[in-house]
C-alpha cells in the first residue's frame, strides 16, 4: 500500500514541477513584455515632448507690436506668418519670436530646370530631315556636350539614308503620276478609234442586225412608240378669289406635255365647247365669266403621239 501511494506521489510532483517551469517561463515572456511597453512609453514621452517643442516654435501666442505714435497692437500669428516678413515695418525684435527658430524660407531665386521641347511626329518628312541635320550640326564638336550617344558620323548616315529614300519615294510618285497621265491619254486614243469603227459599222450596216451582230456589235432594242396621254383623272372646278373666274385642278398625267382646256355654257352641245387654255401644269384660272352663269369645264392631254380622249366634264355656278 505504501508503495502505490508513494509512486501517486511521485507522479503528483513531477507534474508540479512541469507546471512550475511553465509558469516560470510564462513570467519571463510577461517580463520581457513589460520591458518593451517600457521601452515604447519612453519613445512616446520623447517624441511627445519633441512635438511640444515644436508647437512652441511655430506659436507664438499673444506678442505686442509697436506701430508709433505711443500706440501698441496685440496679434495671434503664429511665427510662421512673422519670421518671412521679420523686417516689417513696426515690429520690433523683442515681439516674442526667435529669428532662429524657423528654418530660413525658400530662397525665391530658386533656379528651373530646363526641358528639351522637340518633336517629329506630325512634321512633313522633308522638314524632319532638315530637322535632324540642324540637330548634327548643332552637336558636332559641341563641347557641352562631348559624348553623345550616337555619334555625328552615325548620325549623319542615319539622316543620308532617309532623304536617299525620302528622293526614291518622291520620284516613284512622280512616275506613277505620270503613268496615270499615259494610261488616261492611251485609253481614250482608244475609246476615240472605237467610236470611229462603231460609227463605220453602223453607217456601213444601213440597219441590218445579222451585219451588225457579225461585226461583234448588240443591237439597240426598238423604240417603242410612244402611246397617246390616257384620260385626265378628277377634273374639280372650285369658286375663285377674283370675281367671275373659276379655279380649274386635276390630277397630275404620265406621258403628258401638256394639257388642253375647254368651256361651255349650259347646256353643253358637242358644237357649243371653246378652247380657254393650254398650259403644261395640272391646274388653270378660268376668267371673264358672267356671274351667275354655269359653265361646263373639260381637259385632255397632249404629247407627240397625239391628243388624249376628253375627260368627263364638270360644272360650277360662276360667283
Amino acid at each position: 500500500m505504501f508503495k502505490t501511494w508513494n509512486g501517486i506521489f511521485n507522479a503528483l510532483n513531477r507534474v508540479f514541477n512541469a507546471r512550475k517551469s511553465r509558469f516560470k517561463t510564462l513570467n519571463e515572456v510577461f517580463n520581457a513584455l513589460n520591458g518593451r511597453f517600457k521601452t515604447w512609453n519612453g519613445q512616446f514621452k520623447t517624441l511627445k515632448g519633441k512635438f511640444n517643442a515644436w508647437k512652441k516654435v511655430f506659436h507664438v501666442g499673444p506678442f505686442t507690436v509697436q506701430t508709433g505714435a505711443g500706440r501698441s497692437k496685440h496679434s495671434n500669428e503664429t511665427r510662421q506668418d512673422i519670421m518671412p516678413f521679420y523686417d516689417t515695418p513696426g515690429l520690433t525684435y523683442d515681439s516674442g519670436a526667435l529669428y532662429d527658430d524657423l528654418t530660413p524660407p525658400p530662397s525665391p531665386n530658386k533656379k528651373n530646370m530646363a526641358k528639351v521641347k522637340f518633336t517629329l511626329k506630325g512634321v512633313p518628312d522633308g522638314d524632319a530631315i532638315q530637322t535632324c541635320s540642324d540637330l548634327k550640326v548643332a552637336l558636332t564638336t559641341n563641347a557641352n556636350f562631348p559624348a553623345p550617344p550616337i555619334t555625328p558620323i552615325v548620325f549623319g548616315s542615319l539622316i543620308t539614308a532617309a532623304q536617299t529614300a525620302l528622293t526614291a519615294s518622291d520620284n516613284a510618285a512622280a512616275a506613277s503620276k505620270q503613268a496615270t497621265t499615259n494610261k488616261d491619254t492611251a485609253i481614250a486614243a482608244m475609246a476615240a478609234a472605237a467610236m470611229q469603227l462603231v460609227g463605220y459599222v453602223d453607217l456601213t450596216a444601213n440597219g441590218d442586225e445579222a451585219k451588225i451582230l457579225s461585226a461583234g456589235l448588240s443591237v439597240r432594242a426598238a423604240r417603242t412608240p410612244q402611246a397617246v396621254p390616257g384620260l385626265v383623272q378628277n377634273l374639280s372646278v372650285t369658286t375663285s378669289d377674283n370675281a367671275g373666274a373659276l379655279d380649274v385642278h386635276w390630277d397630275s398625267l404620265p406621258g403628258a406635255k401638256s394639257f388642253e382646256v375647254q368651256t361651255s355654257a349650259d347646256p353643253f352641245t358637242p358644237t357649243s365647247w371653246v378652247t380657254a387654255d393650254t398650259l403644261t401644269n395640272s391646274k388653270t384660272t378660268l376668267a371673264g365669266f358672267t356671274r351667275g352663269a354655269k359653265i361646263w369645264v373639260r381637259a385632255r392631254g397632249i404629247n407627240s403621239a397625239g391628243k388624249g380622249a376628253w375627260s368627263d366634264p364638270a360644272v360650277k355656278v360662276v360667283p
